[in-house]
């Protein structure tokens, strides 16, 4: 119904759009004419320019009449009426077509409507989903328990609706900086003997990503099978020769949902934000790395760089290997058989989300994290580099805070995007005034996706505490049931609480006029950021 509501609307704003414009424009009636005269006795060219220059002139008087003004506001105003159900970002898009409403509109077009690119990407889902269930045997052994037996909150929640299985691990390991996870990665990948699969948001042609080409080019002439899958504009810069001389050597590549002129597509607002390397389904990772310099710390102005992987091994691991050959066979449309998993029916185990368009269930993340939330006891800590998480997380934080938990959250006090950065300090205030505390990392940035609630959830991947991550983009979050996981975690928490600024409320209320107006400001384009 949403879907047909949107077609109908547009064609109601663009059909009457372009009668409007041939009936109007004297030089559209005359086109053919001039051609066939100026194509007979010379200057073509000049009349082509002629024409065009007149045909501009007429657009812009025709647009910019009030009776097109006012029915392109009615129109389009009712178009994000009808799609939009969260109200911030109703108004943030009516705000935009109000004061610049012909970019407005391309804008809107580009980067607002969710539900009919959402709803085409789900059903492309649906189709490979069905066609391999047709193909392959059962993914979870017939003899173990039910989803959700045994489990609760946020666990059982993942279970029963995000179709997120328990698995058990052999080891967890979590790395906190730059050396020691592209360390361990390149050291796992360095032992593969039958496969590397790799999924990352950005990819750079720098020194790192040279060394991880050179890396999977090695593996790949040994006869190991090797997959880099990466996405479409987080890669944007990629060289095509960086892939080309990944491909000669045997390396299988594949963008995700690939973005070209003019054929600028819609799926624009859908990235795959995962990152995600298994090796042999043996070895496990995921976590806030990409590949690049700027990861390794290399960047002076945000190093060190602060980033947080975990790797597993295990069912855990091929949890994550399913992942990424799911991912694969809707990019690359290559199907790779998904291993049988067995669901471990008691901590410790690990649960992988998986947030976007491929999610079994819209904002599943969210949920998740709003079951942990609100089933936190004791403490609450939270490290995002990205605080814009919309009005129910920052409602559950503040609730949680009120009622006595510890609610700390580490955030960057240096931007690596302007906007995002003014943005989340927008929302530093309110979650000051509730007694939830406040700390601004100082030694680099931080970009690490972590959480731990009380002494038994701990939380890795991809996610931020961002509208994009937690509605929009493609997503993996590792929620880690294991108090050894929560150990480990405290330990980074408490060395970053140390290498930031605890904020107070008096120092924030005082801060200059000309912060606030950047946060107020950005703070309306929060719904999209």
């Amino acid at each position: 119904m949403r879907r047909r509501s949107f077609s109908i609307a547009l064609l109601i704003l663009l059909v009457p759009f372009g009668l409007l414009l041939l009936l109007n424009l004297r030089s559209s009636r005359a086109a053919l004419f001039w051609l066939l005269k100026s194509w007979s006795h010379g200057g073509l060219l000049e009349e082509l320019l002629n024409l065009l220059r007149d045909t501009a002139r007429q657009v812009l008087k025709t647009a910019a009449s009030p009776v097109m003004v006012a029915a392109y506001g009615t129109i389009v105003g009712i178009i994000i009426l009808l799609e939009n159900r969260n109200p911030d970002r109703t108004v943030a898009w009516l705000m935009v077509l109000a004061f610049v409403p012909l970019l407005g509109l391309g804008l809107y077009l580009l980067l607002g409507p969710r539900f009919a690119s959402a709803k085409r990407l789900r059903q492309r889902h649906l189709i490979t989903s069905r066609r391999r269930q047709r193909s392959q045997r059962p993914l979870v052994s017939s003899s173990d328990p039910g989803p959700g037996d045994g489990l609760d909150g946020a666990s059982r929640l993942l279970s029963l609706v995000g179709e997120s299985l328990p698995l058990g691990y052999r080891e967890l390991l979590v790395t906190s900086d730059s050396s020691s996870a592209f360390g361990a990665l390149f050291s796992a990948v360095e032992g593969a003997r039958e496969f590397v699969h790799c999924e990352f948001f950005s990819i750079s042609d720098d020194r790192t990503g040279q060394a991880f080409g050179e890396l999977l080019k090695a593996k790949a002439r040994q006869g190991v099978q090797v997959r880099l899958l990466y996405d479409g504009v987080g890669s944007w810069g990629l060289r095509h020769r960086f892939v080309e001389d990944l491909r000669e050597a045997g390396v299988k590549t594949a963008p995700f949902l690939p973005i070209s002129f003019p054929m600028f597509r819609r799926e624009f607002n859908y990235r795959n934000h995962r990152k995600i390397a298994v090796v042999d389904g043996q070895v496990g990772f995921i976590g806030g790395f990409n590949i690049g310099d700027k990861y390794m710390g290399l960047s002076k102005r945000l190093s060190p760089w602060r980033d947080t992987m975990a790797r597993f091994t295990g069912q855990a691991a091929m949890g994550l290997d399913n992942l990424f050959r799911r991912d694969w066979l809707f990019a690359a449309s290559e199907e790779l058989p998904l291993h049988t998993l067995c669901p471990k029916p008691s901590p410790p185990f690990v649960q992988l989300a998986q947030g976007g368009p491929d999610s079994p269930h819209e904002d599943l993340i969210k949920h998740a994290y709003l079951a942990v939330i609100n089933g936190s006891r004791r403490r609450l800590w939270i490290t995002t580099p990205y605080l814009v998480p919309g009005q129910e997380i920052l409602w559950a934080l503040t609730n949680a805070s009120l009622r006595g938990v510890d609610v700390r959250v580490v955030i960057p006090s240096i931007p690596d995007h302007f906007t995002v950065f003014w943005a989340s300090r927008y929302h530093v205030r309110e979650l000051l005034e509730s007694g939830v505390r406040v700390y601004l990392y100082r030694r680099g940035f931080i970009h690490a996706k972590t959480l731990i609630a009380d002494d038994s959830t701990a939380s890795v991947g991809t996610v931020n505490m961002d509208v994009r991550s937690l509605e929009i983009n493609y997503e993996a979050q590792a929620f880690v049931f294991d108090p050894r996981a929560v150990e480990r975690l405290e330990a980074d928490f408490v060395k970053d609480f140390m290498d930031s600024q605890e904020v107070t409320f008096d120092q924030w209320r005082d801060r200059p006029l000309g912060h606030r107006l950047l946060e107020s400001s950005f703070r309306l384009l929060s719904p999209e950021l």
